[in-house]
């Protein structure tokens, strides 16, 4: 359940942060300040992501949590942070960056990593399913690609399957979903509909995604597109930042 109220952010002499914003969008991450990134080897670390972070909302941009950029469609600069595949430094070195600027965050996991090398423990996943910043999503139970699942009640098991494990060991059943790899096809998208609020892909016109539109209120929920942080980094690339997001806009 996403339980963070929209709100500004002020500076630390008490002024609103926020100036006229680009548009907003929903970005993806995987792993910040570790070797282990995403199937490219993609990581971020966490001091770029810290000053990415601080550029944004000095730029006028709002984080807010998922359901929120849904619902807004990414309008007046609203952007969400999702992270992939539940590595364990979303807990040591994500969650301390949440909390010093105030903002949410969406950590997607599959299941049979949960207490495997460098992965979340369930311990760190108890208390990231209280913390009130925090949206822990569903990322099936093995990881696969989903449009290579043949078999109906193995792809049924890795979807909704993995989130009644949740429920049963962390007594919550996520209501947000991502594709692993950001692969699927009509049958998985199906399953999802139908047990799932919202889903996750990729970039759009990502080879594994195909063309799709920029996230606005039109958006389908559970094929929302997502924008590759890493790349937007302002970090490397202050000016870009805005001119791509603003560039995504309608």
């Amino acid at each position: 359940m996403d339980r963070h109220d929209e709100r500004p952010h002020a500076t630390g002499d008490g002024h609103d942060r926020r100036r006229e914003p680009g548009h907003g969008a929903v970005l993806f991450y995987h792993s910040v300040g570790t070797d282990h990134g995403d199937s490219y080897g993609r990581t971020i670390s966490e001091h770029r992501l810290a000053l990415d972070i601080e550029a944004w909302l000095d730029r006028g941009y709002r984080i807010v949590d998922l359901t929120t950029a849904v619902e807004t469609g990414g309008g007046g600069g609203r952007l969400a942070l999702t992270f992939d595949d539940g590595y364990e430094s979303f807990a040591t070195r994500v969650v301390p960056l949440l909390e010093r600027f105030d903002v949410p965050a969406t950590v997607y996991v599959h299941t049979d990593a949960i207490g495997s090398s460098n992965h979340l423990t369930e311990t760190q996943l108890r208390d990231l399913f209280d913390h009130d910043l925090v949206t822990v999503g569903n990322h099936t139970r093995s990881h696969p690609y989903l449009d290579r699942v043949d078999d109906h009640g193995t792809l049924v098991d890795e979807i909704v399957g993995a989130r009644t494990t949740f429920e049963r060991r962390f007594g919550v059943a996520p209501d947000h979903f991502a594709y692993p790899f950001y692969r699927f096809d009509e049958r998985s998208l199906t399953v999802v509909r139908d047990s799932h609020e919202t889903a996750v892909a990729g970039p759009p016109g990502h080879p594994a995604v195909g063309p799709a539109d920029p996230l606005s209120t039109d958006s389908d929920p559970h094929l929302l597109p997502r924008v590759d942080g890493v790349t937007l980094s302002v970090l490397s690339n202050a000016g870009g930042c805005r001119r791509l997001l603003d560039g995504l806009g309608p």
